[in-house]
């Protein structure tokens, strides 16, 4: 019986399954079995083949980043990241990534002590971001990364395997800002080649 339970339940999975995964659905497989003896006791039980459609679900669907930087300027952003999360029934993770190149001639200590400030206030942005979400009924992971944007946002999407990223649009007050207009573009392709997944504009109209 295990055997062809196992076989039937594999079968099932899109080719496209980390081994992560597959190690959870391994444990949904352990789940099932204990349902059934639980069953065979009368002991009263959920169905577990719902649990399970549901935990496959949850494991197998599509997942998509926003990485935001807080504030006034990221909320048209979380709207859109949020409603494609809606639409296409996606995982969605928030990150914000604190990059210190700024400190490279200060102090240690003080360097210590910025890299600390920043990060609790990017925890707060991103707890405000997970509360506007969950306020439309979906919950989001978040995570506060420190280094250069783009390779965290890369990073990040490679190891979820994430399907999209929803970026905001540029600031377009300074030249440096690494979302300036004659940047973007680049910066874009570069997410998309690296990543594998698709770039979104919070102001782009799919068509």
């Amino acid at each position: 019986m295990l055997g062809v339970v196992g076989l039937s339940i594999v079968s099932e999975f899109p080719k496209r399954v980390c081994p992560d995964a597959l190690a959870q659905i391994f444990r949904i497989i352990t789940l099932e079995l204990l349902g059934i003896e639980l069953r065979r006791r009368n002991t009263p039980f959920h169905s577990m083949e719902e649990h399970y459609q549901a935990r496959i679900k949850e494991i197998t669907m599509s997942g998509a980043i926003c990485p935001i930087r807080g504030g006034p300027s990221s909320q048209p952003t979380i709207k859109r990241a949020i409603a494609l999360a809606k639409e296409k029934n996606l995982k969605l993770h928030f990150l914000l990534v604190v990059n210190l190149d700024f400190l490279t001639y200060t102090e240690s200590s003080r360097v210590r002590l910025i890299t600390e400030e920043m990060h609790e206030m990017g925890e707060f942005i991103l707890l405000t971001a997970q509360e506007t979400a969950s306020a439309e009924g979906i919950s989001a992971e978040a995570d506060v990364r420190q280094g250069d944007v783009g390779e965290e946002i890369i990073g990040l999407a490679q190891e979820l395997e994430a399907d999209f990223i929803i970026m905001g649009r540029p600031l377009g007050e300074q030249e440096e800002d690494v979302f300036s207009n004659d940047r973007l573009e680049r910066f874009i392709e570069r997410i998309e080649s690296e990543s594998g997944a698709k770039v979104i504009r919070e102001d782009e109209v799919e068509g």
